[in-house]
Parts: structure tokens; C-alpha cells; sequence
């Protein structure tokens, strides 16, 4: 298993292509699920299954994802390697993000 961003009803062709890969079902299981209930999250916990994302929730799961960014980071248990990884799957997550929502405001995501 794979978890990946996708819009839900793209619009256009570029919505259409928008697959942005966060995780593997490894680091989803042991390091982002485990530190998501901790935390809370509750838009970050449900990857395994699916997570919808509708327009009103995307400034709360951006939120959320910058607090799961910086648990990671400041985690004793997290290899050097994995953080690298996280950082770089978040912030172009994030990024594909914000361009999708800057150029649609109502756009919706789904993640699993």
C-alpha cells in the first residue's frame, strides 16, 4: 500500500494528473499513524483507509500536517534518513497543495 493525495472531481486535465505520493504503508503505520493519534490529528490518522478533504477542512489539514512535520522532525526515534524523506513528501505535498487551491477554491482531496 501507497498513500497518495488525489483531487476529488477534477476539473481539468491537470486536476486529473494530480497524484502526489506522501508515504508507504511503512512509515504510514510506524511513524505517521502512531504520532497522528497522539497528536490528534485527526485529518492525518485515517490515510490507511481514505481521508477525504473537502474545501472548508484544507486550511486545518495543512495545519495539521505542519504539526506532524515538526513532531517528526524533533523525534529522537526517527532515523536522520526518514526525516529527510517526511520533509521532502510534506512540503511537496503541501506545495501541490496550495497551487491546486490557488487556482480553484472549492478543490477537494483525498488521501489513502
Amino acid at each position: 500500500m501507497s498513500v497518495t493525495a488525489t483531487i476529488d472531481d477534477p476539473q481539468s486535465d491537470e486536476e486529473r494528473e494530480f497524484n502526489v505520493p506522501v508515504c508507504n504503508e511503512y512509515a504510514y503505520r510506524d511513524f505517521i499513524k502512531p504520532r497522528a493519534m497522539t497528536l490528534e490529528l485527526t485529518l492525518c490518522v485515517g490515510w490507511g483507509t481514505m481521508t477525504e478533504v473537502d474545501s472548508t477542512l484544507v486550511p486545518e489539514f495543512i495545519r495539521q500536517i505542519g504539526v506532524l512535520v515538526a513532531d517528526i522532525q524533533s523525534a529522537p526515534d526517527v532515523p536522520e534518513e526518514m526525516k529527510e524523506h517526511f520533509e521532502y513528501r510534506f512540503d511537496n505535498l503541501l506545495n501541490r497543495i496550495n497551487v491546486a487551491v490557488l487556482k480553484r477554491s472549492d478543490v477537494a482531496f483525498t488521501l489513502g
